[in-house]
């Protein structure tokens, strides 16, 4: 609840703060051996967000950025560790080329569980920056820039996700 409480002081987006609740609901799976540790509730806790959302009928919406968070968030936290081609699998899995304003909807809902913690409330959280700029920059990569120098078909998706990776790296060098 502290992260939901976090989430409403971030925005009014009632997806954010759905994603916001969910997000940890695979820890509740986590064998007692293994506390309080949460290895893997990412994971575990997709089916059981993808089932609560069928059985209460939340709109598609709600259901995608829900598991989204679930499944994502702690990757979000640790931004900074990440290569470039997990990066790259994060943006794609998230659809931002064709959802870019999803991102910043998880951002919020990663943003709120970072500070949903006693004495956390007002932490940094310069992941949402990171992360953006990094979007950013990626999205700026179209097939224009490809087909002027005469690359076709399926070449050219090769090609963005190639130039893709390569503006990850550079940025994360920077």
């Amino acid at each position: 609840l502290m992260v939901l409480e976090q989430a409403c002081k971030l925005t009014d987006d009632v997806n954010v703060r759905w994603a916001s609740l969910l997000h940890d609901l695979g820890k509740g799976l986590t064998r007692e051996s293994l506390l309080p540790s949460h290895h893997g509730h990412e994971q575990s806790g997709e089916q059981l967000v993808i089932e609560l959302n069928q059985r209460l009928k939340t709109p598609n919406e709600f259901k995608d950025l829900s598991r989204l968070v679930c499944v994502w968030h702690t990757h979000v936290h640790r931004a900074f560790e990440l290569n470039a081609k997990t990066i790259l699998k994060f943006f794609s899995k998230i659809d931002l080329w064709r959802k870019p304003e999803r991102l910043q909807q998880i951002l919020l809902a990663c943003k709120a569980d970072s500070r949903g913690r006693t004495g956390f409330e007002q932490v940094e959280y310069t992941q949402v920056e990171y992360l953006t700029e990094l979007a950013e920059a990626c999205l700026a990569v179209n097939a224009k820039q490809f087909i002027v120098q005469g690359i076709t078909g399926k070449a050219i998706g090769e090609a963005i996700t190639l130039e893709r990776l390569s503006v990850i790296k550079r940025f994360a060098k920077d």
